[in-house]
C-alpha cells in the first residue's frame, strides 16, 4: 500500500535527521551545548516546514493521488500520528 511506504520513508528520513542533530549536540559541552540546544528549540518551525515539504515530495514520488475529501481525511488520519511522534522525537533529542 502506498500510504504505508510513504509513512515508512517519511518517518525514517526525519528520524535520521533528528539523530544526526542529536549526535552533534552530544559532542558539545557547557555553554556551546546550551547555545546549540536553544537553537535546536527555536528551529522547530523550520523543522515542521521541512517535514511537510518532505511529505509532499514523498507523496509525489510514490504517485499517491487523493481524489476526494474523504481520501484526504483518511490519509491525514493515518499520517498525523506519525508526524506528531516525529515532532516529539525532535524535542526529546534535547533531553
Amino acid at each position: 500500500m502506498k500510504e504505508e511506504l510513504i509513512k515508512k520513508e517519511y518517518t525514517q528520513e526525519l528520524e535520521n535527521l533528528i539523530n544526526e542533530k542529536r549526535i552533534k549536540l552530544d559532542r558539545l559541552t557547557g555553554f556551546e551545548k546550551e547555545q546549540a540546544t536553544y537553537k535546536h528549540l527555536i528551529e522547530i518551525d523550520e523543522f515542521v516546514i521541512l517535514a511537510n515539504r518532505r511529505l509532499n515530495e514523498i507523496i509525489t514520488v510514490h504517485e499517491l493521488v487523493l481524489r476526494s475529501e474523504q481520501q484526504y481525511q483518511d490519509f491525514m488520519h493515518y499520517i498525523t500520528p506519525a508526524a506528531e511522534e516525529i515532532y516529539r522525537k525532535y524535542y526529546q533529542g534535547l533531553i
